[in-house]
């Protein structure tokens, strides 16, 4: 007689924004137990039928984020300020990105999680990038997003044991409409001359044309 293995469990942290509904989605249509973990949860729409659950984190209570991680095999931690809220404000980028991610990863290993995955920025490599980037290539963030970030992977990447696996992964462009569309993330040139082609019948660039970005 063959017993099957039972289905991954994964807690999301941030997992309602705008990279982490997309994998909440992708994950749980693959047969894993996936519990998002928000300030504010917000079920998606459509995903009813897929193994989603929903969470509230109080991220000033330790002891909210160990209870959320309990029980699960991975963590992956994509709550973070967007680099507009961290550019207006040095200690909100501190606070929502370099402190989330400490406590956040406490209290996954208090709770016995073997694997965390923590998703950072291409743009600890500075800004603009240009050229071949590689994972050797030294970082030089300049910007409070990327700095905060940068500091988070280390203390992430710190942490490593023989039976706690961290990994972070720096992030580039991503393209696509939220799928919350109450997101905000409707400001990526490319969701934005989207957005303007539909809403308005023309595109009008807010930026003088000049920047180059890759997208995903």
């Amino acid at each position: 007689m063959s017993t099957s293995s039972p289905s991954p469990r994964v807690l999301l942290a941030g997992g309602n924004g705008y990279v982490g509904c997309r994998l909440a989605i992708h994950l749980a249509s693959l047969g894993w137990q996936v519990q998002i973990g928000s300030r504010n949860p917000i079920s998606i729409s459509g995903a009813d039928h897929l193994a989603i659950t929903q969470k509230k984190l109080d991220w000033a209570d330790p002891q909210s984020l160990k209870e959320a991680c309990r029980d699960c095999d991975f963590v992956i931690h994509l709550a973070a300020p967007n680099e507009i809220v961290a550019g207006a404000s040095k200690s909100a980028a501190v606070t929502g990105t370099l402190l989330t991610t400490v406590d956040l990863l406490d209290g996954a290993k208090q709770a016995g999680v073997k694997r965390f995955l923590y998703f950072s920025t291409a743009h600890v490599y500075g800004g603009p990038l240009s050229g071949l980037l590689k994972e050797s290539d030294s970082p030089q963030p300049r910007h409070p997003y990327s700095i905060t970030h940068r500091c988070a992977e280390d203390f992430v990447t710190a942490e490593a044991t023989p039976t706690f696996l961290p990994i972070v992964i720096r992030l580039s462009n991503a393209l696509g409409s939220p799928v919350i569309p109450e997101t905000d993330r409707w400001k990526l040139v490319g969701n934005d001359l989207c957005r303007q082609a539909v809403e308005t019948g023309k595109i009008v660039l807010n930026s003088d044309g000049t920047v180059l970005r890759d997208f995903v």
